[in-house]
This record gives structure tokens, sequence and C-alpha cells, in this order.
């Protein structure tokens, strides 16, 4: 097969004929504007935290010495402080007023803090996916940063997609309460975000950042609406009610928390979020069935699976990987090995801003990283056909790829003969395209066939312990590809 015929096969796979709106980005110029009205707050004395202490964000509202937050943020803590890192200047706070089932407080501020501004317009979150900006302290910054989510539809109320466990754990804390009405956001909070502004274009505030819930892949993270500020402003309830409990699925920080430093892998920072067991994935898979059909081919029961998941926090993009396999940064993609080393994983975020049906970035991805060539053919059985659009307003494409050997002495391949195989992710969102693949390092007819046997009879052959290490090892890489997405929920 001629590489013009291979190229013909991939653009006609490719994401051409959709195209995406690309991301609105607000300017830092805004950001800077917007960071004037916002603080940290540092907690101190707090019952319920190792160490005692925890920040979290706030914003100036209305007055120069009102600042609202997240209750969880300064639940049971003795001693408050707000600082903003605009004006490298702090000041003592007190808790006024709160809302307890929104998980709403009220500060005021023994003086105010020179130079700072105040938000004093709201609005209702928009009813479509229009571009909105959360500014806070999330706990691997610096200082406050901006960061752009977007509202999605999965729901008006926590209980819509909280688990029967996550459910639990909310009841427990009653604050935020599972029957509040919240904005769900497609883009995660991170810890230390809680208590921050989220805002429209214009400046409004639209809710204030809150927390999330692990779904599988993907997480979901909600504001608090800001149609609450008026009750929060005019609340009555006594200040009795801050018990000190506090929900692990809310997103205060606890300072030196950070977790475990982020990798770069091309234009995405992927952070370590969590391990999920297989049946948790399900629930979120952007293509429940496709991913059905390779387990009912493999034969295998992946219920005992377990796999890693990476996500760029800017994009939601997530990467998964089988249990126990880590990413390593190699020039600008990312490489993680099967514990065994017959199968490689390749990852890379690129920019598709130029081409936003993604057909340059995910030809770039498998010719650079793929290595994409003479002798590679798509496999058709386990290959879509054409995009499939994914919950977000993305596309998710998947390909098997086949390497076969030419007959010896000429071009012309021998379509029995094959010594390697790749399964590839290409998702694309907005001005985002992120690209999975795994390869299979021992993948030949000899190797299939001893397989197969040893299925049959793991006692056939002496090899047959690395023959079933490596079917195992290939089945969880091309399941952990496919659950790859960036998809929101």
């Amino acid at each position: 097969m001629s590489i013009n015929a291979i190229l013909a096969l991939v653009l006609s796979l490719s994401f051409s004929g959709f195209c995406f709106d690309a991301w609105a980005q607000f300017t830092q110029q805004q950001i800077d504007g917007y960071r004037r009205s916002v603080v940290q707050i540092q907690a101190s004395g707090c019952s319920a935290v190792p160490g005692g202490l925890q920040v979290g964000s706030g914003f100036l509202w209305k007055q120069s010495t009102w600042v609202v937050t997240a209750l969880h943020v300064v639940n049971g803590c003795t001693k408050l402080s707000v600082h903003s890192d605009m004006l490298r200047d702090s000041s003592p706070a007190q808790v006024t007023k709160l809302v307890f089932a929104d998980d709403l407080v009220l500060l005021s501020l023994d003086k105010v803090i020179p130079g700072t501004t105040f938000f004093s317009k709201s609005k209702d979150a928009p009813q479509d996916t229009q571009d909105l900006l959360t500014v806070g302290f999330p706990e691997d910054s610096s200082g406050s940063v901006g960061k752009t989510v977007r509202r999605q539809f999965s729901g008006n109320t926590l209980s819509t997609i909280a688990s029967y466990a996550a459910q639990q754990e909310l009841a427990k804390s009653k604050s935020p309460a599972l029957d509040i009405s919240v904005v769900f956001l497609q883009g995660t909070l991170e810890h230390g975000h809680s208590g921050g502004p989220i805002l429209n274009s214009a400046g409004d505030v639209v809710a204030v950042a809150d927390g999330g819930l692990k779904h599988g892949t993907t997480e979901d993270s909600w504001g608090i609406p800001s149609n609450d500020l008026a009750a929060l402003e005019t609340s009555s309830e006594p200040l009795s009610k801050m018990t000190g409990q506090r929900s692990s699925l809310l997103f205060a920080a606890t300072p030196g928390s950070s977790a475990e430093p982020s990798i770069q892998c091309g234009g995405g920072n992927f952070k370590h979020l969590k391990t999920v067991s297989y049946s948790e994935m399900l629930l979120t898979a952007d293509d429940v069935t496709g991913l059905q059909q390779l387990v009912a081919v493999s034969g295998m029961n992946p219920t005992n699976f377990s796999f890693e998941v990476y996500q760029d926090l800017r994009t939601g993009a997530s990467v998964v990987l089988p249990a126990g396999e880590t990413l390593t940064l190699n020039a600008d993609i990312c490489v993680a090995t099967s514990l065994g080393g017959s199968v490689t994983t390749r990852v890379r975020m690129a920019d598709a801003s130029i081409d936003l049906t993604g057909t340059t970035a995910a030809s770039q991805f498998e010719f650079q990283v793929m290595g994409i060539g003479p002798g590679w053919i798509i496999a058709q059985s386990f290959s879509y056909l054409q995009p499939l659009r994914v919950v977000g307003g993305g596309m998710s494409l998947r390909k098997d790829w086949v390497h076969y050997v030419p007959f010896p002495g000429t071009v012309q391949l021998n379509l029995q003969q094959f010594d390697s195989q790749q399964f590839e992710t290409l998702a694309l969102r907005g001005k985002s395209l992120l690209g999975v693949v795994a390869q299979n390092n021992r993948w030949s007819p000899t190797v299939v066939q001893t397989q197969q046997a040893c299925r049959l009879n793991a006692n056939i052959s002496p090899f047959c312990p690395q023959a079933l290490q490596d079917f195992s090892e290939w089945i969880e890489s091309t399941l952990a590809v496919h659950l790859s997405t960036l998809a929101g929920t």
C-alpha cells in the first residue's frame, strides 16, 4: 500500500466536515482586573482538618469590607485572614452571615485593603455553553489565576448526579444540601477554588465555586448560583450552625497538600487525579457500546480492572492508563509502559485553532507520534467510520491499526504477516485535540496463536504465563485508550 493511499485512508477517517466553536479567551487584562476583587481565605485552628490549616478563595462583594466565600472553607476554624496577592496586603476577618444549605458565608474585614475593588453585579448563569471564568487560588498556584469553564446541563441539583455514596457523605455535613440548585460546570475546579467567583464575559458574578464529584473518567464540578447571594446578605441564620463538619467532596485546600506534580504532554498539563474501577469508568464512557464490544471480543472479564486517570484541568481532557502505570515526559509527548513491557502508550495534546476540524492536528499526531507510514492499515472492525459526537460538545474518533510485513524483496504487503498493532483515540473539543495511542510491541501471528492456545489451556506451553500476561496488558491498554476522552459529563 502506498503512502498516498494510507494518507487518503487517514483523512477519510478524520474529523473533516465537523467544526467547533473555539472557547473564547478572557484577556489577561480582564483577569488582572478581576483579581483586584478576588482574595485568598487563610483559615487556622480548623478542628476538622489535619494540621488545622486550610485555604480557599473569596471575593469582595458590594462593599470594600464584605467578602463572600464558601462555608466549608472557614467552618470550624477559629482565626481567619483575607489576603490579596495583587495588593500584597491582608486583613483579619470574621463570619457575619451564612446560608448553611447553600454552603455560603459573608465575612467582614477588620480593615479595607487599599487598592482592592468589589463586584456589585450578579446575573443568572447563562442557559447555553458560553465561556465563564473562575478566578481563585488553586492549591498548586503561586497566586490568583483565571480558569475558563462552561456550564453543562447534567441536572440542576446535587442529587441529580451524586452517587449513593456521595449523597450519604453530603447528607452527613448537610451543607451544601442535596436539593439546592447548583450550576454544573464543564472544566474541572481544583482544591483551593472554593469560594471564588464564576464570572460571565461582562464581569458579572453568575456563581460561587464550590466542589466536585468523581465520576469515572471525568469529574463533575459545581457552583452555587449567584441569586443565592441576596439571601446571604439578609440571612439571620445563627452562626452556631457552623459545626465544623465538612465533606471531602468540597474544594478547600490544605496548605502543602498539593498532590503529585503535573506533566506537560504537548499542549496539555496533566495531573494524576485518581484510580478508578472499570465499573465506575463505564458510567461515564463516551461510547459505552463500543467499549462493551471490545470487552466481548476479548473474552475477558474486566470487573477486576482498575485504571489511572490523568486530567488536564484547563480543558478537562482525560487520559486513562491501566492501574499501576505512570505517565513520563519524552520530548513533547508523554509515555507510559505496561508493567510487563509489552505495550507502550503515547499521549499528546495539540492546538487545533488553525484548523477547527482537527484534521491537521490529527494527521500530525498519527504521522509524528504514531509513526504511521507504509505497512500500516486501519482494521475497520474496531474503528469508527466517522467521528462520534460526545457529551460536552466534542468528538471522539477511534482507530485500530495493524502493521503488515511486505513479501521478501517487494513492497507488496503480506496480509498474513503482521508485527505490530496500535489502538488510537483522537478527541476534539474547541481548540484542543487529544491524541492517545497504545502500541502492542509483541504482536505477530505466532504470538496470537500462542495466546489463543494458552487461553484454552494455560498448561499447554511453558510460554503461557508470558503470553497470557501480554494478552491481558493489551486488552487493558486498549480499554484505557478507549476511555480517554475530551467529553464532559
